[in-house]
């Protein structure tokens, strides 16, 4: 053999050997799994929505104490400007300073404000209060006003609430550029008066449809993207409901699950925002008793026993897999504002001891760390 062969051979090999350390530093790379999201994700508490405006004085103190024996300390509040605002700069904040007086004197609880309705002087003619006002100004100064009264109770603003569904954008077609327009005006008036706050998207309804009256929520979230509204949020808000699919399913497009949440995630990763975390401001299984005469449910329904199995399994399956997670929320607290015959009632984690209980079991290991990025003084 030749010298000239011999070179050549070794040449062949030395490429050969980098070729495939190339190839699989690669696909060790692909491999990896994504960064975890910035320090919003870190406290991984748990809560509900709960419309605390709805008691008087003893129940409020009642329910707060029941709420915090639970570890509930994350408290979504809605926040309707339909009701604080009836005409224009007429605002009525007693409802709200009674309860910010309530939870001032428990500082563990955490309150997520949501913004939400149009006043009918806002709104055009002969529509419903879940309309879009028709000068997002007026939205913006009501946010601001809103914040520079209660920026000391309130860090966290939610705006608006599944706007993907047509019911909850005044029955017309959704629209996620004009959402994106909303979210703008609202973030940057709460930040003029609150600099320090932090702005949640809107929880999107899980759903298949493609529009034009509702509109998934894996592509409604693309289109906040494409209307480059990633500048006018902190944090991705998710709704993590199992239905009757079993918690292994995968995520997929056409299939509604608890792991659907992870096709809102890779939406943000190809949209290079993996350093924006996702919260879950309604997750939850509805258990109606099994004599239920009401209106039939929607969704599948299950005994309390078996719903909060599937709470414990579902609820430790987030926190070892999605870093990017921060809290959870339930959906309901309480049946107050339902009609006896309503199925949203086995939503209620107050009249299903089994599932709360879960909940306050998964709370009460909040203070073991799990995968994640932290800020030094967690």
């Amino acid at each position: 053999m030749t010298s000239i062969t011999r070179w050549s051979l070794a040449f062949i090999f030395i490429l050969t050997v980098a070729a495939t350390g190339y190839l699989a530093g690669q696909r060790l790379l692909y491999s990896l799994p994504e960064p975890p999201a910035n320090f919003l994700a870190a406290d991984k508490g748990y809560g509900v929505t709960i419309d605390l405006t709805q008691y008087d004085d003893d129940a409020l103190a009642d329910t707060l104490t029941s709420l915090h024996e639970n570890n509930l300390t994350w408290l979504r509040q809605p926040i309707i400007w339909a009701d604080l605002e009836p005409a224009p700069g007429q605002l009525n904040w007693q409802p709200l300073d009674r309860i910010m007086m309530a939870l001032a004197q428990d500082p563990h609880f955490k309150l997520i404000a949501v913004l939400y309705t149009s006043p009918a002087w806002a709104r055009p003619a002969n529509t419903p209060p879940t309309t879009p006002p028709l000068e997002f100004s007026d939205f913006g100064r009501f946010a601001r006003a809103l914040a520079a009264r209660y920026g000391q109770h309130i860090d966290y603003y939610q705006i608006w609430h599944e706007p993907n569904l047509s019911a909850n954008w005044g029955n017309g077609y959704v629209d996620p550029s004009a959402y994106a327009d909303l979210l703008r005006e609202a973030g940057l008036n709460i930040h003029a008066a609150d600099p320090t706050a932090f702005i949640l998207t809107a929880g999107l309804a899980p759903t298949l449809e493609k529009g034009p009256l509702n509109l998934n929520d894996v592509d409604y979230l693309e289109q906040l993207y494409q209307a480059k509204a990633g500048h006018w949020f902190d944090i991705v808000a998710a709704q993590l409901y199992g239905f009757d699919s079993e918690l292994s399913a995968p995520a997929r497009p056409d299939t509604l699950n608890f792991s659907r949440v992870e096709l809102l995630r890779r939406v943000m990763f190809k949209r290079g925002d993996a350093d924006t975390p996702i919260w879950a401001t309604a997750f939850g299984w509805n258990a109606l008793p099994p004599d239920w005469a009401g209106q039939p449910a929607p969704w599948h329904s299950d005994t309390a026993v078996a719903q909060a199995q599937r709470t414990t399994t579902a609820l430790a399956l987030a926190r070892h897999n999605w870093p990017w997670l921060g809290p959870a929320l339930a959906i309901r607290w309480d049946t107050l504002q339902l009609s006896p015959t309503d199925p949203a009632r086995g939503f209620a984690l107050a009249e299903t001891p089994p599932v709360l209980q879960a909940i306050h079991s998964a709370a009460s290991k909040t203070d073991i760390a799990t995968p994640g990025r932290y800020p030094a003084t967690h």
